[in-house]
């Protein structure tokens, strides 16, 4: 890009003020000291891994793409799935969405929407080129992955989503 600019930043060029904003939302009395862009770079998410004063680190997602309102809709199948994984071999897998009074956090402004995430601890990321043995064994870890969130569906809050919603909406932003 001749700019030097990430289409992310480009996209949302105050997101460290969005997430210092939620955070302010958010009530807790810690204070965000760093910030460290763990971005993608493949949509118009921003990600940041913060550090807050008591040194723990947190997740933090702003978006602009699409509705706040299936954004807080996803976040709330999200922080079900976690709940209803606990506790079994899927425990941790997925991020927390950090709650408020009960129910999981998410900040609208009006233009762009913010979330919080507990830090996963990664392990050894996969090697570039996989061998066929260690392809197999990932497609069975995820597939093992997918029946364990298959057996819990039934319990998450139905989406109002759907491909013919995104649809329209791809429609109108094209007209």
């Amino acid at each position: 890009m001749a700019s030097g600019i990430s289409p992310n930043r480009e996209a949302l060029p105050q997101a460290k003020q969005n997430v210092l904003d939620a955070w302010a939302n958010f009530g807790d009395a810690r204070v965000i000291k760093e910030f460290d862009e763990v971005s993608a770079h493949v949509s118009t998410n921003r990600v940041f891994r913060i550090t807050l004063s008591d040194k723990s680190k947190l997740i933090a997602k702003v978006s602009s793409y699409g509705s706040y309102f299936q954004f807080a809709e996803d976040h709330d199948r999200l922080a079900r799935c976690s709940s209803l994984l606990r506790g079994g071999r899927w425990s941790g897998f997925l991020a927390d969405v950090l709650t408020k009074n009960g129910r999981p956090f998410t900040w609208y402004d009006g233009k762009c929407w913010a979330v919080f995430y507990t830090d996963v601890q990664g392990h050894d990321g996969l090697p570039r080129i996989l061998g066929d043995l260690d392809v197999t064994t990932l497609a069975r870890e995820i597939a093992e992955f997918h029946l364990a969130c298959a057996s819990i569906s039934r319990s998450l809050p139905p989406t109002s989503n759907s491909v013919k919603g995104d649809a329209i909406h791809l429609y109108d932003l094209l007209r």
